[in-house]
């Protein structure tokens, strides 16, 4: 009994001790990455051996391998994630992609997760670019202005001076580059690469790197969105419609990765079409009687009295300086048994909140301006979400 209670207990420090060990074979720790592309592994061997009384002969073999670019995903920013336009106005957002590879890659850009909502036609994006180049590296060391990269990597990469590169998390344009060499028996000599601070980026100096810092070259492209159509509303309420938009990045080093930009990344855009109504109500008042009473529908005159018209007309979208109603023309035939009162017409804009009132010059002849010869009159300044436009006229009842 006590034998078989020590065997259990073997078993099972065994069995503990084989997961543990397997468990330590399943997850090796990860190796940090930190030589870049166009870098020169060189490595020579040497034997030293007697023959007879010869003593110190020796005899040697080289090797050197090439590193080449390892696939990373690149970073994606955009510099704003929401807009508003109207139905054919366009809106451009500009991305920045930045490498965070360790030598240079061929990213192709596609859209992905495209939606539109509340659209009786959607919205279309142009991307000014399909593909982009950057190039990547790790810096060894640097100095005063520039920092260093392995010998002979950067004739290898392609980088040339113009270029902007991003280093701890500060951006550069490059300069002149030094050319070095790799190894290959008399020892590296590094390439460097004069760096020029952007902005507020600080100088580089001896202690910018002080252990291999990742720098990788970044640029900009656009994707221009024009805005579609809205569905057509049911009431004088406004509705918007929303366009939703997502990259799908891909690189040319195999094994590729890939990125999608997305909500939760911070980088996916969404584009609000706005879709402002317009709603027009008129009103009357005996202003011969009642020059000062309120504007209503049910308003009586007799003939010689004056009867003052009152036309608001409003953009009920919501308070919203671009969602605007421009262009609107209001035609108001003169109604019969009456003549219109010459210089009577006028008009108040209510904008932003802030209102200003001028006159309407007469038609020909001293006409109504909103007749026209069923021309009618052009509103003269665009109406912004919530703004007004009210407009009075007289007419003598024959």
């Amino acid at each position: 009994m006590k034998w078989s209670k020590n065997l259990r207990n073997g078993s099972a420090v065994a069995a503990t001790a084989l997961a543990l060990g397997l468990s330590c074979l399943a997850a090796p720790e990860a190796q940090a990455i930190t030589t870049g592309a166009g870098a020169t592994v060189f490595n020579k061997v040497t034997v030293t051996y007697a023959s007879g009384s010869v003593n110190n002969l020796t005899a040697s073999s080289t090797v050197s391998v090439a590193i080449t670019t390892l696939a990373s995903q690149p970073n994606i920013a955009v510099n704003k994630t929401t807009a508003e336009v109207l139905s054919g106005a366009q809106t451009v957002y500009t991305y920045t992609i930045t490498s965070t590879s360790n030598g240079t890659d061929t990213y192709n850009i596609s859209s992905t997760n495209v939606s539109d909502s509340g659209m009786q036609s959607n919205s279309s994006d142009s991307l000014s670019a399909t593909s982009v180049t950057l190039w990547g590296s790790y810096a060894i060391s640097s100095g005063a202005g520039f920092i260093s990269v392995p010998g002979g990597s950067v004739a290898i990469t392609g980088l040339t001076s113009g270029r902007t590169v991003t280093l701890a998390g500060h951006n550069y344009t490059v300069g002149t580059i030094t050319p070095g060499h790799a190894d290959s028996g008399s020892g590296e000599v590094l390439d460097q690469i004069a760096l020029t601070p952007i902005g507020t980026s600080p100088a580089i100096t001896a202690t910018t790197v002080t252990s291999a810092t990742q720098v990788g070259e970044y640029t900009t492209f656009t994707d221009t969105v024009t805005g579609g159509t809205v569905l057509t509303p049911t009431s004088t309420t406004a509705t918007d419609g929303t366009h939703t938009f997502n990259l799908h990045v891909a690189s040319t080093v195999t094994p590729a990765v890939t990125i999608d930009t997305s909500a939760g990344n911070s980088n996916q855009t969404i584009t609000t079409i706005l879709g402002p109504v317009l709603s027009i109500v008129k009103k009357s008042r005996n202003a011969t009687t009642n020059p000062s009473g309120t504007f209503g529908t049910n308003t009586t005159a007799k003939p010689g009295e004056d009867i003052e018209y009152q036309i608001t007309i409003t953009n009920t979208h919501a308070v919203d300086a671009l969602a605007t109603i421009s262009n609107a023309k209001v035609v108001d035939v003169l109604p019969v048994y009456t003549t219109y009162k010459t210089g009577t017409a006028g008009i108040t804009y209510t904008i932003g909140g802030t209102a200003t009132s001028s006159s309407i010059a007469d038609a020909t002849g001293n006409t109504s301006p909103l007749d026209n010869s069923g021309n009618g009159y052009t509103l003269g300044t665009a109406l912004g979400g919530g703004d007004t436009a009210v407009i009075t006229y007289k007419v003598t009842v024959n």
